[in-house]
């Protein structure tokens, strides 16, 4: 846990291949008891983080959010401008 509130990091998985089963039910589990997961120095492809993402459920967007320019199923989160066309860091959602 990273607070009392809310919010937990998760160490020691490699994203950049597909989790087994039991991995997905338990990330899904944290995620329902601490409502935001960090997962630090992950250095994965947008290809992997996005399937990474599928192995919750199908990707959706907010209608609004800016999306990759090169990955319409990554939603861009920190730019250097605000219309997000230098796109620094990327995310997925998944409707879990």
């Amino acid at each position: 846990p990273m607070a009392s509130a809310i919010g937990a990091e998760i160490s020691g998985l490699d994203l950049r291949a597909p989790l087994a089963a039991e991995a997905v039910a338990a990330i899904e589990e944290l995620l329902h008891e601490h409502l935001l997961l960090v997962f630090r120095d992950m250095h994965v492809t947008p290809e992997q983080l996005i399937a990474f993402a599928r192995s919750f459920g199908p990707v959706s967007l907010p209608p609004v959010a800016a999306s990759h320019p090169d990955h319409p199923d990554l939603m861009v989160v920190e730019t250097d401008d605000p219309k997000g066309t230098s796109a620094r860091a990327s995310m997925a959602s998944s409707s879990i």
